[in-house]
């Protein structure tokens, strides 16, 4: 891995392959290391680089721990495209909350995004459904990380998709129960305060992308998003996280729509 040092934190990146550049915007507490497979996969066609979000495995923060917001993180994808791409746009695919950074990043620095694929941007309050925001932090308030995350991932219906796949390794999920405090800490205020610049995304290269098998509120947000930008969604293999479950397929779905 390599560091990038930004404003207030060092970002810790990995480049694979050769090709137009291809940026992976991880969400949440997820790690870059989730986006291994894709990137292997799509190292043949593109330099893939997948990092950590500032606060997260390898990358730090400069100091003390501070919010973190979405037009910050997009801040720090764009250093990541000056550093690696200065002399022409990117590709960009972002997960979940990482797909709000690269909505924000397509929206604030068109010139420099070629295309966005958003895959399931949590824009849940397009929704007409009830928020547990304030319950699941209190879950974290008063029982830490771990609970909080299991609480988030029921609030949101995610828990029904961990159902349908392979059991998480213990060990995995226990490596991010530092993750999942910053995601608490520093990043949920700033996820669930964001709304998204719908005017301006109408001109800007994106597409939406959901999962075959989803059925959470991630992906009917896509889906509103979709909608209100008059715009067909994408479908790929898998759930929330399809690239994990099968990044192969996925990489065999998203490569046509790079052009």
């Amino acid at each position: 891995m390599t560091l990038l040092d930004v404003p207030g934190a060092r970002l810790s990146y990995d480049v694979a392959g050769a090709g137009p550049l291809l940026l992976l915007i991880p969400g949440g507490a997820m790690p870059g290391a989730a986006f291994t497979g894709l990137q292997a996969a799509l190292a043949d066609r593109f330099t893939v680089v997948r990092y950590d979000s500032r606060g997260l495995g390898g990358s730090s923060f400069a100091g003390e721990p501070h919010p973190i917001t979405v037009p910050g993180q997009a801040d720090d994808a764009l250093a990541l495209l000056d550093a690696l791409s200065p002399d022409a746009p990117a590709f960009v695919l972002g997960s979940s909350g990482g797909a709000l950074t690269g909505l924000d990043l397509v929206t604030r620095h068109p010139d420099r995004v070629r295309l966005l694929v958003a895959h399931e941007p949590p824009l849940t309050y397009l929704l007409d459904e009830p928020d547990d925001a304030e319950a699941v932090m209190r879950v974290y308030r008063e029982q830490g990380p771990a609970a909080a995350m299991a609480a988030f991932l029921g609030a949101t219906g995610l828990d029904r998709e961990a159902q349908d796949g392979p059991p998480p390794d213990p060990a995995f999920m226990a490596s991010l129960v530092g993750n999942f405090d910053v995601f608490f800490g520093q990043m949920w205020a700033g996820i669930g305060a964001y709304r998204a610049d719908v005017e301006a995304l109408r001109s800007r290269p994106v597409l939406l992308g959901v999962g075959e098998t989803s059925d959470q509120a991630a992906e009917r947000a896509t889906r509103e998003l979709a909608r209100l930008l008059d715009r067909d969604p994408v479908t790929f293999v898998g759930g929330h996280t399809g690239f994990t479950e099968d990044p192969e397929r996925f990489a065999k779905e998203l490569a046509p729509l790079l052009v």
